[in-house]
């Protein structure tokens, strides 16, 4: 997680387009755009065919994949914006984490307009916002229309009590409920998790069971109705 704001904002921008399209991730549900990189062309190879060809096994899953469909996200250290280490909240009505980086427009926007929006109509739910680049700045969400208008914020490495301290200032620069659980991802667990897209959502169920982790960004309308089918 060593990249910078600028270097994972230029990968950013070119796909603007994709950010506000729609995934339709579920029927009626939580449309995304998926904020990563389209695999470069690479020239066609020729065909090999064999008689006994061997099935491979696929590789094994990592980062936060990797605890797909098992409560284990609950083990990761997280710091609260006091600097006190501990776990991610969630509750038996289902939880919603998003993953995000305080320079990223895309994760402000959702901070800003989706999260507040989710909270005052799901308010059974519970939420958490996690900061897992180790990069200063605070973004620009922009205005609630035309989503994903805003702009990326600028700034220098950061240890994690630095997070913490922005952090804090984005806590009250963006009015997030305070119901909201908001926490920063100290080194090894930014090693673990492995987030290059932001912002990610992770959605488990009401025996924290983690259902969903899917990268990309989605406006409010209709992000109500992806969480309900997300959590179930």
């Amino acid at each position: 997680m060593s990249s910078s704001p600028s270097s994972l904002a230029s990968q950013a921008l070119p796909i603007a387009a994709l950010a506000v399209g729609v995934l339709g991730l579920l029927a009626g549900g939580f449309a995304l755009g998926v904020l990563s990189r389209s695999p470069a062309p690479t020239a066609s190879a020729p065909k090999v065919v064999t008689r006994n060809p061997s099935r491979s096994s696929p590789p094994p899953a990592q980062g936060l994949a990797a605890v797909l469909h098992t409560t284990h996200l609950w083990a990761f250290p997280v710091d609260t914006l006091h600097g006190h280490t501990t776990t991610l909240a969630h509750g038996s009505h289902g939880t919603v984490v998003l993953v995000m980086a305080s320079w990223c427009l895309y994760c402000g926007y959702e901070d800003r307009y989706v999260i507040p929006h989710l909270v005052n109509t799901l308010p059974q739910v519970t939420f958490d916002i996690v900061d897992v680049s180790p990069e200063g700045g605070i973004a620009d969400p922009g205005p609630l229309n035309p989503p994903f208008s805003g702009h990326d914020g600028t700034g220098g490495a950061l240890t994690t009590q630095g997070m913490e301290q922005v952090m804090t200032r984005y806590v009250h620069q963006y009015h997030v409920p305070p119901s909201v659980h908001v926490y920063v991802a100290p080194p090894a667990t930014q090693e673990a998790w492995r987030v290059s897209d932001f912002p990610t959502w992770v959605f488990a169920n009401k025996a924290g069971v983690m259902t969903k982790l899917i990268p990309g960004a989605t406006a409010v309308s209709g992000s109500r109705r992806g969480v309900e089918q997300a959590i179930q």
